[in-house]
């Protein structure tokens, strides 16, 4: 990951000089390059930047953005990962929020924002909360 991490540098150095750091592929680099931090076990540097580009999408793309949603789904990973998940449900329900005015509620997205909401949700000991996810989910996918 860290050999991965190093080849992304240059390519994010292009995309910023190129583009600025709310463009597309900026972003894009940007979100790549946050992945693999986590996955090199660097959370809170991860959260970090995964927190700035939820921020940076949001204000370039909009709420409902395949790249905002993609950023908030990672920074609440990233958060839950650092055991605040209390934040990450709040977190992960605005992107649930956004799929379903995006997409309705049997689009897969939306589908699986309510999966990651409820995991979520479980893990910040909320079951009761959880279960009836996972039931609005079961009834939803049965449409």
């Amino acid at each position: 990951y860290r050999e991965a991490l190093n080849t992304l540098e240059p390519a994010l150095a292009i995309a910023r000089q190129d583009m600025g750091d709310e463009g597309l592929w900026t972003v894009a680099l940007r979100l790549d390059g946050a992945a693999l931090l986590r996955e090199l076990g660097e959370p809170e540097e991860a959260c970090a930047e995964l927190q700035v580009l939820a921020e940076t999408t949001r204000r370039a793309f909009g709420d409902s953005h395949e790249l905002t949603l993609s950023c908030q789904g990672q920074f609440a990973q990233t958060i839950a990962q650092l055991g605040n998940y209390e934040r990450a449900v709040e977190v992960q329900t605005l992107a649930l929020d956004a799929q379903r005015s995006t997409r309705g509620d049997v689009h897969p997205k939306p589908l699986a924002a309510i999966n990651n909401v409820a995991l979520v949700t479980k893990d910040a000991g909320r079951f009761d909360d959880a279960q009836a996810l996972c039931s609005e989910l079961n009834g939803r996918g049965a449409q």
